[in-house]
């Protein structure tokens, strides 16, 4: 949506949530089931895939520089009522996806919170 005139330019597709805006906010990254996609946010150009899995991926997040996008995938847990998760984070072109953090098993009930991430400054040497 522009936000000067309110008119949509683009819509995103479906089922299309926890999006982020690139710094500058010339792009958008959002997830999409078990895809991630980025998209200009001008409208001018269609959404592109980023990653596709076979695994959940959520909560994707810019890297204060732009250059990476880092995000949250569920991983086998290896029990029946328990889940796992893990960090990623990838070049925001596409690449190599890396992880980078990964839970310990907890039940379902305990996972009802969102799942946040977010990018930290580098501290000492």
């Amino acid at each position: 949506m522009r936000a000067a005139t309110g008119k949509f330019v683009r819509k995103l597709r479906p089922h299309a949530e926890q999006l982020d805006w690139a710094p500058g906010g010339r792009r958008i990254v959002y997830a999409n089931f078990d895809d991630l996609f980025v998209v200009r946010a001008d409208g001018s150009r269609k959404p592109r895939r980023l990653l596709r899995s076979d695994r959940i991926e959520m909560s994707p997040l810019w890297s204060p520089d732009g250059e990476r996008v880092a995000f949250v995938r569920g991983l086998p847990s290896g029990d029946e009522e328990g889940v796992r998760y893990g960090v990623f984070t990838m070049p925001a072109d596409g690449g190599r996806v890396r992880r980078i953090y990964a839970t310990s098993v907890e039940s379902f009930e305990e996972t009802l919170e969102p799942l946040t991430i977010s990018w930290q400054p580098v501290v000492g040497p």
